[in-house]
């Protein structure tokens, strides 16, 4: 897997799918399985308001079934979704991961919620821009940004 994660201050202490509380020493990005529901913690999630503020923290690439399981908990809440993906935490991004990103991007907006991508790295900027999805995608340069966007 090509995903590069930063060393980070990011303690991950539940499971950002089922909420379950990870039961786990040391925190390890991409290795730590929550107990409950399986899935493989690659990023936590953090609500401001109404918003989840997804920070991928791995080197780990979610899978379709992840993908699926990941989107269903972010459009559940009655309210439409809307969701920051903030990859501050990544130096670059392999093309399975943008695959990943282009299917939560499809599932969110078939639940007419909102999707914004934020705080990226320049080569992973570059990458979205090679590929020509930095106009599928909305993006900001900050969280605050993103925030500021859906308010």
């Amino acid at each position: 897997m090509n995903t590069s994660a930063e060393s980070s201050p990011v303690l991950v202490q539940q499971c950002p799918v089922c909420d379950a509380p990870l039961r786990v020493g040391t925190f390890r990005s991409g290795e730590t399985v929550c107990g409950k529901c399986g899935h493989v913690i690659w990023y936590q999630k953090r609500m401001v308001d109404d918003v989840a503020i997804i920070d991928a923290i791995s080197g780990i690439v979610a899978i379709n079934t992840d993908i699926e399981r990941v989107s269903k908990s972010l459009i559940a809440e009655p309210a439409k979704a809307h969701v920051i993906l903030n990859l501050s935490y990544l130096k670059f991004i392999s093309s399975a991961f943008v695959a990943g990103m282009i299917a939560l991007q499809k599932r969110i907006r078939a639940a007419e919620g909102r999707l914004i991508l934020c705080g990226m790295h320049p080569i992973v900027r570059e990458t979205l821009h090679g590929a020509r999805l930095d106009t599928y995608f909305e993006i900001c340069e900050s969280e605050q940004d993103a925030l500021d966007k859906l308010s």
